[in-house]
């Protein structure tokens, strides 16, 4: 629980007319019991500037929607004076949060603190075309509203991550190299299909954010994300929000040519980041340490067989991970001298290597060091990390609620 001076008054309080100012003032007043739970009104009326009147009234309408509750008194600053407490309602209202992977599907809902309740997971074949896998997500995605509903309240809405770049004002994705999508207008397809408010995002602006709001990054200002998988992304949290750039696509850090004449990527380009430091680079270079794994063709039991290997200080195992650990850094080091953030979060499938590549990428960046600047920017793991896009579509929906509250 945050104290009185730990609380600051960085919520937009309305003026204007009388339905436009209070449907702001209690969005102001939602967000603010969110971000500060719990707090009394006393708190809200003092962060907020609004008069005890206007508070306790917004309150009141709060707790008859169900979105919030009193859990009790807290002892005040002012002797022998005990403040009744108000914190959201987490199993009032839910969230349904879906991530369309390379050849899978995850779909999750969760509470209004970011519980999950329900999981479902399912693989797809490549070859299928986009419009019969985002008829296989709606009809998840409406399955996991139904079991939401029946577990936890109504639902607030629904995320889909998307592994490729998206036009978050139309829906459409734009490119999606991985899953050889362009121009699939997949939020139009989407609504069609499913009756709840639908958002859709990519996977590692969305994974950036759940790390923020819930993880690993949570209540930092500057956090650089970086997913590392089969494919190689990004994104950015500046002054607490996803930073999206003036198309709406930034992130796409691992199409980045960091060797002119290397190979070929999936975008098309040849010499991208993500060919030097992903997950084909790794297998293929363990493959090549150790001859006995080339006809290892499943992916779980070469992650199994890596992870064994570097734990037990094997030198195929240890090799294989400097070989991508490497690249990983120095790619990183450039975006920590444009953006300089506070921290650095590494996610996504290759994030179950975190053990070692992190201390690896670390030593990395430090010999990198330039200006004589004594900070470097921590790498640490993601706290949830391959689900860290499902919990950032869990928040997304979180924040559309609470500044669009439908009360």
């Amino acid at each position: 629980m945050s104290t009185v001076n730990e609380r600051t008054a960085s919520v937009d309080v309305a003026t204007g007319n009388h339905g436009s100012l209070r449907h702001q003032n209690i969005t102001s007043i939602l967000r603010l019991i969110y971000r500060d739970r719990p707090i009394s009104r006393v708190e809200l009326s003092r962060i907020t500037g609004l008069n005890k009147a206007t508070v306790s009234s917004l309150v009141s309408e709060l707790l008859e929607s169900g979105c919030v509750r009193s859990i009790g008194e807290n002892q005040s600053e002012r002797a022998g004076r005990r403040e009744v407490l108000i914190d959201i309602d987490p199993q009032k209202t839910s969230a349904v949060s879906m991530e369309i992977g390379i050849g899978n599907i995850s779909v999750i809902a969760a509470d209004f603190a970011g519980e999950t309740i329900s999981r479902s997971d399912v693989t797809f074949d490549l070859n299928l075309t986009a419009g019969r896998v985002i008829s296989k997500a709606a009809r998840m995605a409406n399955d996991a509203a139904a079991e939401a509903e029946s577990l936890n309240g109504k639902v607030a809405g629904i995320s889909i991550a998307v592994p490729g770049a998206v036009d978050i004002e139309t829906g459409n994705v734009l490119f999606a190299p991985n899953l050889g999508w362009r121009d699939v207008p997949i939020l139009e397809r989407l609504k069609a299909k499913i009756s709840h408010p639908v958002l859709v995002d990519n996977e590692a602006s969305l994974a950036a954010l759940g790390e923020h709001f819930f993880g690993a990054a949570k209540g930092l200002r500057g956090v650089l994300y970086i997913s590392a998988g089969v494919g190689l992304g990004g994104g950015l949290i500046v002054d607490g929000d996803i930073y999206r750039g003036s198309s709406g696509i930034a992130g796409e850090f691992g199409h980045m040519t960091v060797d002119i004449g290397g190979k070929p990527c999936s975008c098309g380009k040849n010499g991208c980041w993500e060919t030097a430091a992903n997950e084909a680079a790794l297998f293929s270079e363990y493959r090549r340490l150790m001859p006995r794994a080339k006809n290892v063709a499943d992916r779980s039991q070469l992650i199994d067989q890596i992870l064994i290997s570097s734990g037990a200080g094997e030198e195929c195992g240890i090799k294989a991970l400097e070989f991508i650990a490497r690249p990983l850094a120095v790619g990183i080091d450039s975006l920590i001298k444009a953006f300089d953030p506070e921290r650095i979060v590494l996610g996504g499938p290759l994030s179950s290597f975190s053990k070692f590549l992190i201390p690896m990428i670390s030593r990395e960046l430090q010999q990198r060091r330039i200006f004589g600047v004594d900070h470097c920017a921590e790498v640490v793991a993601a706290s949830f990390g391959p689900d860290a896009a499902l919990k950032g579509g869990v928040a997304r929906v979180i924040r559309s609620f609470l500044r669009t509250p439908a009360i």
